[in-house]
């Protein structure tokens, strides 16, 4: 596992998928998803992979997202994004998972665990 610390985000780059951990007041705008891509096509290459969204360490914490990037980036996130699966029940963080959801069409989970998306998932560290 090779592990990128971003000023917004932590990218925890495992075998079969990335673990993108936001950091409070980050903002998963144009110029992060840019970032995060480059990096993913450094270690992936063009393979599409999917994203573990893990809940936040610290309620208190927040963070935005912007949805027109789905829009965007349609393309890439259609031919890169396998699923994305989030480690949460929070409210906001499934709203941001329905717009994932509706305007992608990229397969979306809700799990409890990062080892309960794994074995659901089939993947490997």
């Amino acid at each position: 596992m090779k592990e990128i610390d971003l000023i917004e985000c932590k990218l925890k780059l495992k075998k079969d998928y990335i673990v993108l951990e936001l950091k409070d007041g980050a903002h998963f705008g144009s110029k992060l998803f840019e970032k995060s891509y480059e990096l993913k096509v450094q270690h992936y290459g063009l393979q599409p992979i999917g994203v573990i969204i893990p809940p936040r360490k610290n309620k208190k914490h927040t963070y935005s997202f912007n949805p027109l990037i789905l829009i965007e980036y349609y393309n890439l996130f259609k031919t890169q994004l396998k699923w994305v699966a989030l480690l949460s029940n929070d409210t906001i963080d499934v709203n941001h998972l329905e717009y994932i959801k509706k305007l992608t069409k990229i397969p979306c989970y809700i799990f409890t665990s990062e080892d309960e998306a794994i074995s659901q998932l089939q993947l490997t560290y």
